[in-house]
């Protein structure tokens, strides 16, 4: 069967972390989903980031900018929804790198010791199918803040890729986060 040697899963967000260390998304979805499928049939993965040193951000992402290209705009998008709007790593207050021309950006915020790359907004309003998964009590004022915006809003990460999206968009809560 080769349904997944087929298919390439490119994370929208990566702490800049060794893979086995608890912050690393590449390493959970690495242990939890690609080491149990069949060597011969496993996705492609990416961003790889083995052997990664922070004097290396910029070649990294180079790299990585030419690796996913193939792949672009992916054929849908998966993406969580902070309490305070982001999604992927595009976090309030770096809204000027959001849309740019290439697909993997770095974010470096001054509240975390490892810096992150992240799926471009640009490439995720390019994406067909956008679907945001939210759970948990303490995402209800944002979910309701997406339900209806205001002009304060505009400038949430989430709702600034909703807006601009060329795609389908899905919201899925749980009860909790869509208890009004």
């Amino acid at each position: 069967m080769k349904v997944w040697s087929d298919t390439a899963l490119i994370l929208s967000d990566e702490r800049l972390v060794e893979e086995g260390l608890p912050e690393s998304n590449m390493g959970i979805i690495k242990n939890q989903l690609v080491d149990q499928i069949t060597v011969n049939t496993r996705p492609n993965l990416l961003p790889v980031i083995n052997g990664y040193s922070p004097a290396q951000t910029n070649q990294l992402v180079e790299k990585l900018n030419l690796r996913v290209k193939p792949f672009l705009p992916p054929q849908a998008a998966f993406l969580g929804i902070g309490k305070d709007g982001h999604t992927a790593s595009l976090f309030p207050g770096f809204e000027e790198n959001f849309f740019c021309g290439d697909p993997f950006i770095v974010i470096d915020r001054k509240s975390e010791s490892f810096k992150r790359v992240s799926l471009s907004a640009t490439v995720l309003t390019q994406t067909p199918r956008l679907f945001f998964l939210v759970s948990g009590i303490e995402k209800q004022p944002i979910v309701d803040r997406i339900l209806n915006v205001s002009n304060d809003d505009l400038m949430l990460p989430v709702l600034s890729i909703i807006q601009k999206a060329k795609a389908d968009v899905l919201l899925l809560s749980d009860q909790q986060a869509a208890a009004q």
